[in-house]
């Protein structure tokens, strides 16, 4: 290993030349094996140093010569992580600094970061479990020790006070989000147990509705995705009534004017053309743009590449005489079997891009899930109140 700065960057450079010559195709099976643990050893050695470092780079304030705004932004760079990861390695550094056995384990290399992490997290709140925790991460795999960390940690609990354990837990609690390379959302939270409780058994439940819709329609995907979707109907509920009196959140949204009459983005408008996004978020297509017209009040800025045209402050696309009418005449879901009178949003039956008027025969409620299907999986609602009839796309199996 190397001893100086200079002798790790010829450590470096040794192992890409190794690298860049290395024959796969003329190994055998054990020659595999033995290179593939190798790369496994690399692998937790790397982390190692990420995570002694670390907190030196933190404390030291050097992230902000590069205009970062913490040292986990700065980290998530290097380390082409997320930034939620990296704030993970950050903790459990810092954590390390009062675990010595765990962290001789780390030097060498024996554990990975997510082994490190679960013993450190544990061995924290119970220190005297600290050499049982390396014993099961040596004997069992990461879902073993992840199931013997929780024990510990429950154990711990039981052996203080419960109350002040509970305590703890909300002092500590937290709401992050960030974004994915691609633009997508992520959070997370940590929260006390009866807290987590409820939002679990909130997510579940609104779960267990999408997914039965989802059913009847011949749609097939994961638990997951579904609690993705009732996440988001918690937040609707929240919006919409229930006595919380939070006001309908305000959406900025940016879009070229010629787009928006046009109903599409050029090709490579994303970059340095035309837009359509919402600042802070990032790109958003235009199908979300025309969903968040009719949800929210919005302020729309028309722009003309960077020239400013205008700037509209609207309500409801759909005047508030004509959206009565609607209500009075499709006072549940349009969709065939649906009767969803939750969240109904109004559609354009010919889409207002391609010239289709805000009138009331072009105009027809249904509920967010048909919507959602309609907007973005092209399935489509024709013919006229009484008779409607609900069209799958052309290339819907059913599966």
């Amino acid at each position: 290993m190397p001893e100086t700065l200079e002798d790790m960057h010829l450590h470096i450079h040794a192992q890409r030349a190794w690298l860049t010559g290395l024959n796969v195709d003329a190994m055998t099976g054990f020659q595999a094996t033995e290179v593939l643990e190798y790369g496994a050893t690399l692998e937790r050695l790397a982390v190692a140093i990420q995570m002694l470092v670390a907190p030196k780079v933190d404390d030291t304030f050097v992230w902000r010569q590069e205009g970062h705004k913490s040292a986990a932004t700065y980290l998530a760079e290097k380390t082409g992580t997320t930034v939620g990861h990296a704030i993970g390695v950050l903790e459990t550094a810092r954590q390390l600094g009062d675990l010595p056995e765990t962290a001789a384990c780390l030097k060498w290399g024996q554990f990975s970061a997510e082994q490190v992490k679960e013993i450190a997290s544990a061995a924290t709140i119970h220190p005297g479990a600290e050499g049982e925790l390396i014993e099961a991460a040596a004997r069992s795999g990461l879902k073993g020790l992840r199931t013997r960390c929780r024990r510990t940690k429950a154990l711990a609990s039981w052996e203080n006070d419960e109350v002040g354990r509970e305590n703890a837990i909300r002092k500590s609690r937290f709401f992050r989000h960030y974004h994915d390379p691609d633009g997508a959302v992520r959070i997370e939270a940590r929260l006390t147990p009866a807290d987590g409780a409820r939002i679990l058994e909130a997510v579940r439940a609104k779960a267990g509705y999408y997914f039965e819709r989802a059913r009847e329609a011949g749609l097939h995907e994961s638990m997951n995705a579904y609690c993705a979707d009732g996440l988001v109907a918690l937040a609707d509920d929240a919006v919409c009534g229930n006595g919380t009196g939070i006001a309908r959140p305000h959406v900025i949204l940016r879009v070229d004017l010629a787009a928006l009459r046009r109903g599409e983005l050029e090709q490579g408008g994303a970059i340095g053309g035309e837009v359509c996004e919402i600042p802070g978020v990032g790109p958003v297509s235009l199908a979300t743009a025309t969903r968040v017209l009719g949800d929210s009040f919005v302020k729309i800025v028309m722009a003309d590449g960077v020239d400013v045209h205008s700037v509209c402050h609207l309500g409801r696309t759909v005047p508030a005489h004509l959206l009565t009418a609607l209500e009075e005449r499709d006072p549940v879901c349009a969709v065939p079997r649906c009767e969803s009178d939750h969240l109904l949003e109004v559609h354009h039956i010919v889409a207002f891009a391609e010239g289709g008027p805000t009138s009331l025969e072009n105009l027809v409620r249904i509920c967010r899930w048909h919507h959602d299907l309609v907007t973005y999986e092209k399935w489509t609602l024709e013919g006229h109140p009484g008779a409607w009839q609900w069209h799958a796309p052309p290339d819907f199996d059913g599966l």
